[in-house]
């Protein structure tokens, strides 16, 4: 196996062994031995769980940098809106780990802690541009903008908890309950919304 294509079979299979068990719960030689090499080998690309998981982290920013960017040339629909919703929640569901564990991990890794602190501070800024967006577009009304970032806030902390929430009442593993995060983000936007753009929201849907 090469050796770009061990480190990556290395964090995939962590990947799915932290969102089954927890990270507290797989160690490294576990890890190994789910994709057949020795310790030594594991060690040889990751000195120690804690690298792995920022691995996993910088994956999941880059995979989210696709997510959040405008639609380019036009402005942004009921469409883009509930699809960039759909896409932000499916992350939280693949990388369920991360959020069911969230403040063990940067307790645990001043690294992965600064990291995340600087991930959100330039996710809020996205998030700042992409409703301004929608403001100029008439999308959001006006009487909303003193309260962006509040408003904004107040969403990241929906998202970021949402998978934490379905380990106590719900099942993470369910994409369809996942799914309904976008709804409950839907419900808090609704108020702020024009008639006819939330119209468009509520044909539109998640979708199935």
């Amino acid at each position: 196996m090469a050796t770009v294509d061990t480190r990556d079979a290395i964090v995939d299979a962590a990947l799915e062994l932290f969102n089954k068990d927890t990270v507290a719960a797989v160690s490294t030689n576990r890890i190994a031995q789910e994709i057949g090499i020795s310790p030594g080998n594991l060690y040889y690309h990751y000195r120690n769980k804690e690298e792995i998981v920022r691995t996993l982290f910088d994956r999941m920013v880059d995979d989210w940098d696709t997510v959040w960017q405008l639609p380019p040339g036009r402005a942004p629909t009921a469409s883009d809106l509930v699809q960039t919703l759909e896409r932000t929640f499916e992350l939280h569901r693949r990388y369920r780990f991360f959020q069911r564990e969230l403040l063990a991990l940067l307790a645990r890794d001043p690294q992965l802690r600064d990291r995340y602190r600087a991930v959100y501070r330039r996710r809020l800024e996205e998030f700042t541009v992409f409703a301004e967006s929608l403001a100029a577009a008439g999308v959001i009304r006006s009487s909303i903008q003193p309260w962006f970032t509040g408003l904004l806030e107040g969403l990241w902390i929906i998202g970021e908890h949402w998978m934490g929430h379905l380990e106590i009442v719900g099942d993470p593993n369910d994409p369809e309950q996942v799914r309904h995060g976008v709804q409950i983000v839907l419900a808090v936007l609704g108020p702020h919304l024009s008639d006819e753009f939330l119209g468009d929201c509520s044909r539109q849907g998640p979708h199935s």
